[in-house]
């Protein structure tokens, strides 16, 4: 299985400099398929290389959703650290890009997916209301957070 995952790895990222981003896409996503549960910094990886992707496409939905797919499967350790910072940039790029607004629509199944993880539900929650709009209630459930590095981000972005 590990053989298979360095396999798909290497053929991702030669797509990925191809620019062929739908073999890439394909690549990453049986990547996570293969990794989910058993190797979760492939999994990381995967959720995270299939979001740049989506990134160059111009995707920020997918992007967003994909970071935060990866985040859930490493919560509480080194990589959530790590992953968070890598979001906080990109986030930071969609805004300014006035992007932002595309991250407001379609977030429901992904907030199905972060119930569990109450600081990454209500900020998937936050950065919604935030692109729809919303800043009271994008502040007001910013409030519940308590992962300082995700409400600093959500700093970041009411500015």
């Amino acid at each position: 299985m590990e053989t298979e995952i360095s396999t798909l790895f290497k053929e991702a990222y030669e797509a990925l400099n191809n620019q062929d981003y739908e073999s890439a896409k394909r690549k990453f996503d049986r990547i996570m398929e293969l990794s989910r549960g058993r190797f979760p910094e492939a999994y990381f990886e995967a959720c995270f290389k299939l979001g740049d992707v989506f990134f160059e496409e111009n995707n920020y939905r997918g992007f967003f959703k994909c970071s935060m797919r990866a985040l859930k499967h490493v919560y509480g350790t080194a990589l959530y650290e790590q992953g968070v910072n890598r979001m906080k940039h990109v986030l930071y790029i969609i805004k300014h890009n006035e992007a932002l607004p595309q991250l407001a629509e379609n977030m429901d199944p992904l907030l199905v997916q972060m119930k569990e993880r109450p600081d990454l539900y209500n900020f998937v929650l936050a950065v919604t209301m935030l692109a729809a709009g919303k800043r009271e209630e994008a502040r007001e459930i910013a409030s519940a957070i308590g992962d300082k590095k995700l409400a600093a981000i959500l700093e970041e972005l009411f500015e």
